[in-house]
Parts: structure tokens; C-alpha cells; sequence
């Protein structure tokens, strides 16, 4: 791990973390990676960011025709990243469950939830929408509650977040957990 950790630029060769292992550290897998050369890029906008967060766990459905390792994040990784493999956290420079396209059509559901039925195709299903929209509003909660980290385009995803966070409702949440149907009770009760 030692050489993974100064090859990916996590640590200093006394061992000290980089501002890079710092932000990679309040993550899991490969996530951290991609926000923090994200965050490192400051020619990036925040705003851009915060929707291409979703590309990080959308897998290869959201990519149709294209790379589902494009978008700019995903160049990005790969540039800076040199196209590596690290099983568990890059494949061929990106978190392994990255995937192009999601983040467009988050962007389009946040400036209109009633677009949903407009996105669909033979290959992306309405399941595969609400999955990644719960998937990139966890990754904007995680942000969120992950620790302060005194750099300030950290501090400003960390704000920004916060706000879409606020501003989106969740897919799951017109679902009404508590009604279980009988013999959803019954199993329960088991």
C-alpha cells in the first residue's frame, strides 16, 4: 500500500499526507480520489462538481454509446491518475463503479423532477434514475457530514452540497416504509 498511497500522491515521501490523502481519507474506495483532484483542479467550478458526483456509483448504464469513462471527471482521474488499477478503488484511473451520462441526467431531474419519463430508453430504466439520484444525494450528505479540511475549495463543496442536499427530495421518499403489506408482517414477525 505504500507505493499505491505515493504513486496516487496520498502521502509525502516522509509518510505526511497531501491535502489529495486528506480529502481521499473521509471516503471510501475510490471516491475520494475523484473529488479530491477534482478539488485540486482549480479551473473545475463547484457547480459542475457537485452533478458530476453522480457519474462516481452510476456504473456503465448511464454511458449509452459513449466511454462510460468520459465526462470530465472521469478524464480527469484518468489523466491524472495515469490510467491506473487499484483493485477495490481505480480501473483504468476511475472509482470502480464510475460510470458517464448520470451526471446529465441528474442535472436535468433537479432542474425538472417531472422529466423522468423523458430519460428513459431501452437500456436505462426508471429504477436505474432513482438509484442513482439516492446514490449521488448520499455522496452529497456524505460531503456534507464528512470532516472541515482548512481548504477552501473543500469548504465550498462542502456548502454547496449542503444546499442541494436541501433543495432535492429524495426518490424514496414518497414511499411510505411503514405500510408493509400482510405477509410482509408476517415475515417480519418470523
Amino acid at each position: 500500500p505504500t507505493y499505491a498511497w505515493r504513486h496516487l500522491g496520498l502521502v509525502e515521501p516522509d509518510g505526511t499526507p497531501t491535502g489529495r490523502g486528506m480529502i481521499f481519507s473521509f471516503f471510501h474506495g475510490g471516491e475520494g480520489l475523484a473529488v479530491a483532484v477534482a478539488l485540486e483542479d482549480e479551473t473545475y467550478p463547484i457547480d459542475e462538481l457537485l452533478f458530476d458526483l453522480a457519474n462516481i456509483r452510476a456504473g456503465p448504464r448511464f454511458a449509452g454509446e459513449d466511454s462510460p469513462m468520459g465526462g470530465r471527471l472521469g478524464i480527469l482521474c484518468q489523466r491524472v491518475y495515469r490510467r491506473a488499477d487499484y483493485p477495490g478503488y481505480l480501473s483504468m484511473g476511475v472509482p470502480v463503479q464510475y460510470g458517464a451520462g448520470a451526471s446529465e441526467v441528474v442535472r436535468a431531474l433537479v432542474a425538472d423532477p417531472r422529466s423522468k419519463h423523458k430519460l428513459t430508453n431501452e437500456l436505462l430504466r426508471h429504477g436505474d434514475i432513482e438509484r442513482a439520484l439516492v446514490e449521488w444525494r448520499s455522496i452529497l450528505r456524505h460531503i456534507v457530514l464528512a470532516p472541515a479540511y482548512p481548504f477552501s475549495r473543500w469548504t465550498e463543496l462542502k456548502t454547496a452540497a449542503e444546499g442541494l442536499v436541501d433543495k432535492t427530495g429524495s426518490p424514496t421518499s414518497a414511499v411510505d416504509l411503514v405500510t408493509l403489506v400482510p405477509l410482509q408482517q408476517r415475515a417480519v414477525r418470523k
